[in-house]
């Protein structure tokens, strides 16, 4: 060996090479695994920083000596054993070519804890367990040879037994794996205009149920058609909202509203903080309270607004401050808020809303 290598550093070690002749060293022509390219792959992945919330998962992370601060034991007692009903999993910021592979080592760990506890009270036995697959088209397609949709073929033959279910959720119901489809016992199905896309949902019913496809066109936002398992006979419904302070930031613009109105003051400084964070509500310069003085609190002059949970709101433009008269909790202050920002608050449909989305998360605040 000429040069050691370095684990730490991924660094290989450097021999003397084969000599051409009958001198030693000799390379080896019998039995040659070729391990090489492999053992080249897997330094390239750990090289690789898209990978490094899968491959350096921290305290979970072991050294050189095998060893890791934190065990199969507390991750599952993250994700499983707390007492929330809901545990949600963002990965809407990974990205597209290393999704599929962590949705698959997810859901592995998951099933397999269940399946080996199934007989203990954390099994999936005793607490049974529904995996939900938002987006599932963009990992579960029937082209995707990947971990992710081996282990939702897999969940959905086997988990039932042993108290793991899957719901799928997809814009695209064609493009999905045939046969996760066709485990699937109840179809919720909200408006579908792509012929293929209906094929799909129509193949699950009887023949002289067939026609209720045809409404599928038509429906209004939020009206669903339940078939198979959970009803006797196909279901046309409208899904009752959540109150509009739990609705999810999802909703579609007033587009023609929007085009009406009057252009808002922009800051593109403001889009690409948000793009290089990957946070819709990171803001350019994320900074502390800047102390206001006792007279500017007491001079700041408040405007009514319609809304449920807000009274009133003010602005200081001089100290970018934010001042939110709320109904049920008492008069807040905001410091640092860009002026398009107060505007953009005004401006909005729901001020509630519009507070919880993008200037709680994303502005210090204290209660006046």
């Amino acid at each position: 060996m000429d040069e050691a290598g370095d684990a730490a550093t991924l660094k290989a070690p450097r021999y003397k090479p084969h000599g051409a002749g009958s001198a030693a060293p000799f390379i080896n022509q019998i039995g040659v695994l070729g391990i090489r390219r492999p053992l080249d792959q897997m330094r390239s992945r750990l090289l690789d920083r898209q990978y490094d919330f899968l491959l350096h998962p921290g305290e979970w992370e072991p050294d050189l000596s095998g060893k890791a601060a934190k065990d199969l034991p507390e991750l599952l007692q993250a994700w499983l054993g707390h007492d929330k009903l809901i545990t949600i999993l963002d990965l809407s910021g990974i990205p597209s070519t290393v999704v599929a592979r962590l949705i698959g080592a997810i859901l592995k760990i998951i099933y397999e804890g269940l399946f080996w506890g199934r007989d203990k009270s954390e099994g999936g036995i005793a607490r049974p367990l529904l995996v939900v697959m938002e987006e599932a088209h963009r990992y579960l397609s029937k082209d995707a040879d990947g971990p992710a949709r081996v282990m939702v073929q897999r969940i959905v033959k086997e988990g039932r037994k042993f108290g793991i279910g899957a719901m799928v959720v997809s814009q695209r119901p064609s493009e999905v794996d045939e046969t996760i489809l066709s485990q699937c016992g109840t179809f919720i199905t909200l408006r579908l205009s792509n012929s293929s896309d209906r094929a799909k949902v129509q193949a699950s019913l009887p023949d002289n149920l067939a026609g209720v496809i045809d409404s599928l066109p038509v429906l209004r936002v939020g009206e669903v058609i339940i078939t198979d398992e959970a009803a006797r006979l196909p279901i046309r419904c409208r899904i009752t909202l959540p109150d509009e302070k739990h609705r999810p930031n999802s909703e579609d613009p007033d587009v023609a509203k929007r085009w009406q109105g009057a252009r808002l003051p922009e800051s593109y400084e403001r889009v690409a903080a948000s793009w290089r964070a990957q946070n819709p509500t990171w803001t350019t310069l994320r900074v502390l309270r800047t102390p206001v003085a006792q007279e500017e609190i007491e001079s700041m002059e408040r405007e009514m607004v319609d809304s449920s949970t807000v009274l009133s709101i003010g602005y200081e433009p001089t100290s970018s401050t934010l001042e939110v008269e709320f109904k049920n909790s008492g008069l807040y202050q905001y410091y640092n808020v860009p002026e398009p920002i107060y505007q953009q608050l005004m401006a909005s449909d729901s001020k509630g809303k519009f507070m919880h989305a993008y200037i709680k998360p994303a502005y210090p605040c204290s209660r006046v």
